[in-house]
Parts: structure tokens; C-alpha cells; sequence
């Protein structure tokens, strides 16, 4: 199988056969993905990392010998929280993808989240003061 022919790393359906080896193999993904093993996390000082084992004939789907993009590895049906690249190809196991991401990532999102919408209120706040306080000029008013 030929995961580029096959369309599923090139969204660009150019043929009505395109369009069906596109329908098959998407087919293949959704009634493998429960398939999908998902490692626990493993550390070092700075990054946390896991390894996903796709079922073999998942794994032909991979192209060889190169990282996926993140668009690439959800469209094989790998689902993970925000963050992860694949960083490593396993050339004796193609199947079995490496991710990483910075250690504490889901903490310092929900910071950043949390730093965002109070920035947002404060910024809503003060827009509704400022309407409240808009000066009106009278007509009758001269300088």
C-alpha cells in the first residue's frame, strides 16, 4: 500500500480513483483506530515523551523514513492532547511512532488559557467603563 498515492497525506483528491483509495484506506484508519497503543509518559529534565504503536497495517499506511506533521499522524487516527510532535522515526518498527513535547505543557497551557481570558475581561471591563463615561458635548456650550 502507498499511503501518498492513497491520498491520505495529500488532501488533494485529483481522480474519481484517488477519491476511492482516499475512501478505503480512511475505511481502514476508523475500523483499526481502537487498535491504537498508547505508551504511558516517560521524562528527562526538560521534555515528556511516549510512544504510539499503530497495528501493522496501519503502520504500512506510514511514510518511510521521514517525521509527520502533526495534520499526518491524527489523519492515521492517533489522538493526543495538544503539544506532541513526532520527533523520531523507529526505523526497525515503522509502526511505533516517537512524540515529545515540553514538560508541563498542559500546565503552562491552562496558564496561558487562564492569563488570556483574564486579560479579555479586563479588557471588556474597561471598554464598559469607558462607554459608561463618555463626555457629551452640548450644543449650548461654548468656550
Amino acid at each position: 500500500i502507498n499511503a501518498e498515492y492513497m491520498g491520505i497525506f495529500d488532501f488533494h483528491i485529483n481522480s474519481d480513483m484517488d477519491h476511492i483509495y482516499r475512501d478505503s484506506t480512511q475505511q481502514l484508519i476508523r475500523s483499526l483506530s481502537h487498535k491504537i497503543q498508547y505508551s504511558e509518559k516517560y521524562y528527562d529534565d526538560a521534555m515528556e515523551y511516549r510512544h504510539v504503536i499503530l497495528p501493522k497495517e496501519l503502520g504500512k499506511l506510514v511514510p518511510k523514513g521521514r517525521i509527520l506533521a502533526e495534520k499526518e499522524w491524527r489523519s492515521l487516527g492517533v489522538q493526543q492532547s495538544l503539544g506532541w510532535e513526532h520527533y523520531m522515526v523507529h526505523r526497525p518498527e515503522p509502526h511505533i511512532l516517537l512524540f515529545r513535547r515540553p514538560k508541563n505543557f498542559d500546565a503552562n497551557l491552562a496558564q496561558q488559557k487562564h492569563a488570556a481570558a483574564m486579560q479579555a475581561a479586563a479588557e471588556a471591563q474597561m471598554a464598559a467603563r469607558a462607554a459608561d463615561c463618555v463626555p457629551v458635548m452640548s450644543a449650548d456650550v461654548r468656550l
